[in-house]
């Protein structure tokens, strides 16, 4: 979603040959966001019973968007829109906060609207910070259950 989200802030969308490539991506994200929900509510109604997976197909979309901001990586070969990060934009495109042309001509990155704007440095900051927290409780929770036992089956219930 992260790409998603940054495909569109930028209005690479309208830039593309294809028409409505960035419906495309909002059905994609609408999905997305469907399968959350359906995950969220499957755990909540099911007696604590899914939790665990819930929270872990949560993590994971969280480290997945993090990984995005820590590393940007390329989108194509260049080709296609003259350069290989094209989500990143002056920060002038994204709010009228940027008044000076040092300010207005740094880094951005905007998601899913150009209104939607944050400094790129600040975004990894941001996204660096959540994953060292995320680590940090993934260990914390390890010591603190050291002592359960690996070595049980799990066993199906209806």
């Amino acid at each position: 979603i992260a790409i998603y989200a940054l495909f569109l802030g930028a209005g690479l969308d309208h830039q593309m040959k294809t028409p409505d490539f960035g419906a495309f991506f909002w059905m994609r994200i609408g999905i997305i966001a469907f399968h959350i929900i359906v995950d969220v509510a499957q755990s909540a109604f099911s007696g604590g019973q899914d939790t665990v997976g819930t929270t872990a197909h949560l993590a994971s979309f969280v480290a997945g968007f993090c990984y995005i901001l820590i590393w940007l990586p390329p989108m194509g070969d260049g080709e296609l829109f003259g350069e290989s990060h094209p989500y990143i934009i002056n920060c002038g495109l994204t709010s009228p906060k940027y008044m000076t042309l040092e300010s207005a001509t740094s880094r951005c990155l905007a998601f899913f609207d150009r209104g939607n704007g944050i400094e790129v440095e600040t975004a990894q900051n941001a996204a660096t910070a959540v994953l060292i927290l995320g680590v940090g409780a993934s260990l914390a929770n390890a010591v603190r259950n050291r002592h359960i036992s690996d070595d049980g089956i799990a066993i199906l219930n209806r």
